[in-house]
């Protein structure tokens, strides 16, 4: 019982951390949409990283009610990071209308965020990414679209094969 409180304990520290963080970006305060998505991605790898603890060696495929929470965490802490990238419009949801600099660090919340999601079983969510991964737009200035698609089709992969099962 112990291990459920302290997921416990750690999603609403974790959902603390991403209301004040998003009041800081959305009010121009001192932390810059680059300054959020490391603030909120170390703190989802830090829930991604307690739920493949919770994991138990020999069966990777029997998932706790508070493993699963803490993946489904670290997978909304990683996709409030990349829309807080994108801004609050629906626009560039795919990463198309990012300057550069943003690009690489939209492409590791998605990548994680989905990642985040396949431990948790949120197929839908898993999905999602797929479909935002494979619409990345190319740009003179960086590999992130080929980036972006290699990825998509890796988690496609995955994810039929996880259906299949």
């Amino acid at each position: 019982a112990g291990g459920g409180a302290g997921s416990g304990a750690a999603l609403e520290v974790a959902a603390d951390l991403e209301a004040h963080v998003r009041r800081l970006v959305e009010q121009h305060a001192a932390l810059t949409p680059l300054d959020a998505r490391f603030v909120l991605g170390a703190a989802a790898e830090q829930l991604h990283e307690a739920a493949r603890a919770r994991l138990a060696p020999r069966a990777r495929n029997a998932l706790s009610e508070s493993a699963k929470a803490l993946f489904l965490g670290s997978a909304r802490l990683q996709d409030t990071a990349r829309s807080l990238l994108v801004g609050a419009g629906e626009r560039g949801a795919d990463g198309a209308a990012l300057p550069t600099q943003h690009r690489a660090a939209w492409l590791e919340a998605v990548t994680r965020m989905a990642s985040s999601s396949y431990a948790g079983g949120a197929q839908q969510a898993v999905r999602e990414c797929v479909r935002a991964l494979r619409a990345m737009p190319p740009h003179e200035g960086d590999d992130a679209a080929s980036e972006a698609r290699a990825v998509a089709e890796k988690l496609a992969r995955a994810l039929g094969s996880r259906e299949r099962r």
